[in-house]
């Protein structure tokens, strides 16, 4: 009978020692509970673009007559003045049309002097009753097809010389010489299709940027923003959206924003084509917001928060809106509750607080 006793007894006293080990007691969690809040939230853009001038201060030089590059009088970064001469090209035979015209007109100014000579002798005969009235018409008909030859002359003498004069290149703009495209010897062929140099007018700048269709719809003329220098770190500008492209480019799927730059006499001048970061406010208002570091991922993709609900904590699925120093929620809170702020990952659902510290609710903040 012993025999039988000891083994029940080995068995009741393992089933004993087994049976606390199943009852595993959650550990409390340590957390702050913070009211959710309703706070101004912006609704602000990120684009990215290059700093250039406006299209009214940049021009792209070229030759108006085909021929040799004779000489290029300027260099990159060279400032030059509206009219200043930058390029010579080989007039080739505009020259001698030019001289041929000077000639033409020498002659015909002298035939029509001579006329009028003979037109004035006429008169003075048949007023003395000397010549006869045939006479006179003749030379009156003479004199005004002199005149006219003088007349087509001269036109064709300014146009020569306009065309002697196209051979030097001159700046349609102050500015600076940002490129130079060609050099002596090379040929241009008096198109925009041969340009050989590039001004902009630096005392004005812009960003241009591209806009994915969401921010491009959001954007409106006249938006105020920052605009960020990566490459110059503590260098900011403010801006105002110029301009906003009514459709979007077929090529890229985006469309072009260009931001005036608000120049101060105390910055320094950004060089053109730095790449430039804009953010731009398209909307603000009021809005739930909690801390960025109170959310965390949820199974399904979506995002959750943890709701302090006397001593323990429930997981809350949200839906999150903009993200800035807060998170906006738009749905999944109404304003009354309290949330862990920080260190929710990995906290299950109904998880006892260990002592929680409340933040009291902002007294500056509108109760929702």
């Amino acid at each position: 009978m012993k025999k039988l006793v000891v083994p029940f007894a080995l068995l009741l006293s393992a089933c004993g020692a087994a049976a606390p080990a199943e009852e595993e007691s959650v550990a409390p969690l340590h957390a702050t509970c913070a009211p959710v809040e309703r706070s101004h939230i912006e609704d602000v853009r990120t684009l990215d673009g290059t700093v250039v001038t406006p299209p009214d201060r940049t021009a792209l030089v070229s030759a108006q007559i085909a021929g040799r590059i004779l000489s290029v009088l300027v260099r990159d970064g060279d400032p030059v003045v509206a009219g200043q001469r930058l390029v010579e090209i080989d007039p080739g035979t505009a020259a001698d049309l030019a001289h041929l015209a000077d000639a033409h007109v020498a002659g015909a100014a002298a035939a029509a002097a001579h006329a009028h000579l003979a037109l004035d002798r006429s008169q003075r005969l048949v007023d003395r009753g000397i010549a006869a009235r045939q006479e006179l018409d003749d030379a009156t008909s003479l004199a005004e097809e002199q005149d006219a030859a003088l007349v087509a002359a001269r036109a064709s003498r300014t146009e020569a010389h306009r065309m002697l004069e196209r051979s030097h290149v001159t700046a349609p703009i102050s500015g600076v010489v940002t490129r130079v495209a060609r050099h002596a010897g090379e040929l241009v062929d008096g198109t925009p299709l041969t340009p050989i140099l590039e001004i902009a007018d630096p005392s004005v700048l812009e960003v241009q940027a591209s806009a994915p269709p969401a921010d491009l719809i959001a954007l409106r003329t006249g938006a105020t923003a920052r605009v960020e220098l990566p490459a110059i770190p503590g260098l900011s500008f403010d801006a105002t959206a110029r301009t906003v492209a009514p459709a979007l480019d077929p090529a890229t799927g985006t469309g072009v924003v260009r931001f005036a730059l608000v120049l101060t006499a105390d910055q320094p001048r950004p060089p053109l084509s730095l790449l430039a970061r804009v953010h731009v406010t398209v909307a603000t208002r009021d809005a739930l917001t909690v801390p960025l570091d109170a959310l965390r991922g949820a199974p399904d993709g979506g995002t959750e928060v943890l709701v302090c609900e006397g001593a323990v904590v429930h997981v809350r699925p949200v839906t999150v809106g903009l993200r800035g120093e807060r998170a906006e929620i738009t749905s999944g809170l109404d304003g009354t509750e309290s949330i862990v702020i920080a260190g929710v990952v990995g906290v299950d659902d109904e998880t006892p607080l260990a002592e929680p510290s409340t933040q009291p609710r902002d007294d500056s903040t509108p109760a929702p």
